[in-house]
């Protein structure tokens, strides 16, 4: 098993960390994910409200060149780092060595919970309930069923579990959230925030975490609780919005690094573009169908 070191990175006033590093340099060798290089960036991943949506879609048809292309984004999601002991070298007491078991199977698992929750949460936050208890009876492999089976992620292992679950109309919203509860806080235990006087003596604050997967179920349940859930209007999946009153799922952020003058989503430009076709085709339709009396008395003008 390969002993790599890793970049810890700690706030500039003080001993704790609120920033994640990006290198560019990531293989898959059999299902390890592997890092090298130095840190071509560094971020402060509480912000990305962008982060639970890229993160829950490499479950949707996973392969390694997709979360090669999140690494790239966002890092690593930092299993090496829970539980880790912390070495000083040198001047240095941010380096880390400990050894890195990110696989492809931990990174997915966890993709898969992100998106149950979000799914779960949505139809919660509309009143979906008849969806909802579609969803749940796909998951229990029956409307008989009084359990649902799932596989889901903690922060440094996978596993699966069998919940009982009470499919009735009074008790169904009470099951989801006590679900989601449960998922998000196994996952949330590390992150806190912390307030701080910094070196010209002003008091701050900031969110302390000790892995980048723990910040990704911090956001959605942040997310989840302002209601900020909404389905796309093109692919219908469900997202977080990441501002204002957003139909379509927001831009990637990779793109948004490389384009900043992009304003609209994949999903945006679609939808947009399809409307203006019908648009155009109506139009066409109307400008040569013959005037006629009937159509004339029957036509209401807006």
């Amino acid at each position: 098993m390969d002993t790599i070191r890793i970049e810890k990175t700690f706030h500039e006033d003080e001993n704790f960390q609120n920033l994640w590093p990006v290198t560019d340099k990531y293989r898959i060798e059999g299902n390890v994910i592997k890092q090298y290089g130095k840190p071509q960036k560094l971020y402060a991943p509480i912000e990305c409200k962008n982060l639970p949506n890229e993160f829950a879609m490499l479950c949707e048809e996973p392969n390694n060149e997709e979360i090669i292309n999140f690494l790239r984004t966002y890092g690593l999601l930092g299993r090496g780092l829970l539980n880790a002991q912390y070495t000083s070298i040198g001047n240095q007491n941010n380096v880390v060595t400990k050894n890195i078991v990110e696989t492809t199977d931990w990174v997915i698992t966890h993709s898969k919970t992100v998106k149950t929750i979000l799914d779960l949460s949505y139809y919660i936050q509309e009143y979906k309930y008849g969806e909802l208890k579609k969803y749940l009876i796909e998951y229990a492999c029956g409307k008989n069923s009084t359990a649902i089976q799932l596989e889901i992620g903690n922060l440094e292992d996978t596993e699966k579990i069998t919940i009982p679950f009470d499919f009735c109309d009074d008790e169904i919203e009470t099951s989801v959230r006590r679900l989601c509860a449960e998922l998000i806080s196994e996952n949330i235990q590390n992150i806190h925030r912390l307030v701080y006087v910094d070196k010209k003596g002003c008091l701050q604050s900031t969110f302390v975490f000790t892995a980048l997967i723990e910040i990704i179920y911090w956001i959605l349940a942040d997310s989840i609780l302002k209601g900020e859930l909404k389905q796309c209007m093109w692919c219908k999946r469900f997202f977080i919005q990441t501002h204002g009153n957003q139909k379509y799922c927001p831009i990637p952020t990779d793109v948004k690094e490389k384009y900043p003058k992009v304003k609209d989503s994949r999903c945006g430009s679609a939808y947009r573009v399809s409307s203006e076709k019908i648009k155009n085709k109506i139009l066409r339709v109307i400008s040569v169908t013959p005037v006629t009396q009937t159509s004339i008395k029957h036509t209401v003008f807006r």
